[in-house]
């Protein structure tokens, strides 16, 4: 699980949490970790989404805005 939190204005923070029985004998969470955002970064959305053709992992490897 991911979570980021906007804790001031230009402030966010992110954490993250591994939760796997098989892997783990309870939950490992990081440190939170925090950014300053800059005036001229803009925030955006974005959905990363497999589709038929390709596998996850190579999905995941492709960088922001490339067609294949």
């Amino acid at each position: 699980m991911e979570r980021i939190r906007r804790v001031a204005l230009d402030t966010l923070q992110i954490s993250f949490t591994l939760d796997d029985p098989k892997a783990y004998t309870k939950p490992w969470t990081t440190l939170p970790q925090t950014f300053k955002l800059r005036p001229s970064y803009e925030l955006t959305e974005e959905f990363s989404v497999p589709d038929d053709n390709s596998s996850p992992r190579k999905a995941a490897a492709l960088p922001s805005g490339s067609d294949k």
